[in-house]
Parts: structure tokens; sequence; C-alpha cells
């Protein structure tokens, strides 16, 4: 997965990847404002409809009522997941996924895995799993108690 603070700095450090975002998603008449840039929305005529912050990447759509970050709005605009805008900005950007990778660390240095359903270290801790048939019946005979 894509490590997001990573892929946040880098965007915060050239914001003029925040205008390649929002051109990319199709937002008309981006303008670099100094410390933020304004657009309009696509069927609308505000030119500052949305505002977007380069320190922080929040935007703001006053004529919609909606904020958020630059990943929300990828989310919103393109119906992606969280996942699937990151995804789709390091593909916009130019931006190697492997370098943005986030090492997956699992609690408690991972002690709780080897409680997992499929492990074959240790059989006797593996959770079992019922058909729906079998734990149906079974439920009809704690009613008759």
């Amino acid at each position: 997965m894509v490590n997001v603070e990573k892929l946040q700095d880098k965007i915060i450090s050239n914001p003029t990847k925040i205008g390649q975002i929002v051109e990319a998603l199709g937002f008309p008449g981006v303008k670099d404002r100094g410390n933020y840039y304004a657009m309009r929305n696509p069927d609308g005529d505000n030119p500052n409809a949305i505002t977007i912050l380069k320190s922080n990447l929040v935007f703001h759509n006053y004529t919609r009522g909606k904020q958020g970050n630059i990943f929300t709005l990828v989310m919103d605009t393109k119906n992606y997941s969280f996942p699937q805008a990151l995804e789709w900005i390091c593909d916009i950007l130019g931006e190697n996924k492997n370098g943005l990778d986030k090492k997956i660390e699992s609690p408690f240095g991972g002690f709780y895995k080897i409680f997992c359903h499929t492990n074959k270290t240790y059989p006797e801790l593996s959770v079992k799993t019922y058909d729906e048939k079998v734990l149906k019946a079974f439920l009809k005979d704690q009613t008759k108690l």
C-alpha cells in the first residue's frame, strides 16, 4: 500500500502537483492564488468555488458544501476507494508506487498471527469454520432449551 504521509509530503513540497491532480480530475479554470489553488466546479461558473490549501492539501467546495483533503476530493470525484485514489494520484504524478510503499507492521509484533485460521505451523490453534447448514441446525436445537 502507498504510504499516505510520503505522498502527501511530496505533494506539499511541490505544490504544482496539486494543479496536475485537479486538472486531471477535470476541474476547469485552475488558478494558483499564492497560498492556495482555486477552481470552479465542472458544471459551475464560480471561479473560486473550490479551494485547496498548499500547506496541508485541505479543500473546501463552498458552493457544494463539501470539504476534506485532496485524497477525499479524488475519491468523491472519481468514485474511488481510498487505496484506488492513492494509486490514481501516483499514476497522474508519475510517482513510483514502490518507492512510496509502507511496510505493514502487525500489532504486538505479529503475536496473534499464530491464531489465524490458515495456520499451518500450529494447526491446533487454527480457527475452525463450519458449514452454514450445521450452524443453523445447532441454533434450532438451542432454541428448544
